[in-house]
């Protein structure tokens, strides 16, 4: 779902959204996102644009299944930088 996200963010033309490079630090964020994950630009971008927040473990939950109430405040949160 981050990747859709971050796609839909770079067409809307969201600030940062384009040019975003994940540091070290932003690969430390989450304890299941590593480099050569599937999709970490995109979750590392949502989180650092405050769409997603993570786990309270430090995970970001990679490989779980995404609640409607989850998907719901992510689009609430993305529309809010549209």
């Amino acid at each position: 779902m981050a990747v859709f996200l971050y796609r839909y963010a770079k067409l809307a033309g969201v600030q940062g959204a384009a040019s975003f490079a994940p540091s070290a630090a932003d690969y430390r964020r989450f304890s299941d996102v590593k480099q050569g994950t599937f999709g970490a630009k995109e979750i590392l971008w949502c989180a650092n644009a405050g769409i997603t927040l993570g786990n309270s473990d430090g995970s970001f939950g990679y490989g779980s299944k995404l609640t409607r109430s989850a998907m719901a405040a992510f689009l609430y949160r993305l529309d809010k930088l549209i």
